[in-house]
């Protein structure tokens, strides 16, 4: 399902999370040829057992629902490198076991962001940049 709110172009279903749980937080990077280009390619959130999918395209939010949850991938062609790692943040974030009060998507300063807000006070940020298409995640410590 693609929607509009504001400017933002959304494809698919944001999911009512606020009032639940966190049981993970994972992120996908993105490296080519070794060097780190996106720390959110793919941001992965799990509450009630469900793994809930967030990633950008060009600025456009994308969210699915993924019963199997991150899977690291890797593979060289035409002597390129390209490696999507998954490293787990939730711990170190400091949201397992935390309720999310809630999340906003919108953009700033012309990149696209989504913005979660935890029941500690932790609050982070996948943004995209919709000229270059990375993405990156930005934590902000209770």
């Amino acid at each position: 399902m693609w929607r509009s709110l504001g400017s933002l172009e959304i494809n698919g279903d944001p999911p009512d999370l606020a009032g639940r749980v966190c049981e993970r937080l994972v992120f996908s990077e993105y490296r080519y040829n070794g060097a780190l280009e996106d720390t959110a390619h793919q941001t992965f959130l799990r509450f009630d057992g469900i793994w809930h999918l967030l990633y950008f395209d060009c600025g456009m939010i994308f969210w699915r629902t993924d019963e199997d949850g991150p899977t690291p991938v890797a593979w060289s062609e035409d002597g390129s490198d390209f490696d999507f790692s998954v490293v787990d943040l939730g711990n170190e974030f400091g949201v397992v076991g935390v309720q999310l009060v809630g999340y906003d998507m919108d953009i700033r300063l012309g990149e696209t962001a989504v913005t979660f807000r935890f029941d500690n006070g932790v609050t982070f940020s996948a943004i995209n940049d919709p000229g270059s298409d990375r993405s990156r995640r930005e934590i902000l410590p209770r």
